[in-house]
């Protein structure tokens, strides 16, 4: 959203480039359609378990129209959304949680997700503020580590549909990436199919063509 008022306010003068977003950022829906595709692709449970999956994102789906009932890039209903995405996490993450399968790589049980690092490289702090990687990356300033109790306060907008303002960021000019995982229950199958959601103001763009300007950032499946 900040992105948006920054591209549709040149008077800013701010100099943005590019934003990188994670899953549950657009297309709600998508993530949690995405990972009843991936736990039937996967095998991940039982084919009832699954059904039921299927059932009950019905009832997600109507309880993330509501969250949205102010349109697109309307304002959200805040009790609608935090009850949407109470549910909608718990027909879709709960039954991998219970059966002790990690949402962030299913390929490992829980808290065992370390087993399948390619590198370790200790805690993100230290290995961010060296020197070296710096200068990988072309910064200079110290990394300061998140506060997860503020993020914690942003859950309840997971189910709200910021398509609109991502549209605005592509039809700027400003690169969008996708930040995912071919492992996560929430990642990659999510963040590919929202950009066929798309709508850009040039009408002429083809939708093969959302590839060069919303472009993700995933590891190649292992």
């Amino acid at each position: 959203m900040l992105g948006s008022i920054i591209v549709r306010k040149p008077q800013l003068k701010i100099n943005l480039k590019g934003v990188m977003m994670r899953y549950g950022i657009v297309g709600p829906l998508s993530i949690y359609q995405g990972c009843l595709t991936m736990a039937k692709g996967r095998r991940l449970l039982p084919a009832e378990e699954l059904e039921k999956m299927a059932q009950d994102l019905k009832t997600c789906e109507t309880k993330i129209a509501k969250c949205n009932s102010g349109g697109p890039g309307g304002p959200p209903d805040l009790a609608a959304c935090a009850d949407a995405t109470k549910v909608c996490e718990s027909v879709t993450l709960g039954p991998l949680k219970k059966k002790g399968t990690s949402i962030f790589d299913v390929r490992a049980s829980t808290g065992e997700e370390e087993q399948f690092f390619k590198t370790n490289p200790g805690p993100a702090g230290d290995f961010l503020d060296k020197i070296d990687v710096q200068t990988k990356l072309g910064v200079s300033k110290e990394y300061v580590s998140p506060n997860f109790e503020v993020a914690a306060a942003f859950d309840k907008f997971t189910t709200y549909d910021t398509t609109s303002f991502v549209t605005d960021l592509l039809d700027g000019g400003i690169e969008v990436a996708l930040r995912g995982s071919w492992q996560s229950l929430r990642g990659v199958v999510r963040g590919m199919s929202f950009r066929r959601h798309l709508c850009f103001s040039d009408r002429s763009i083809a939708a093969e063509e959302v590839e060069g300007r919303a472009f993700p950032l995933f590891p190649a499946p292992q």
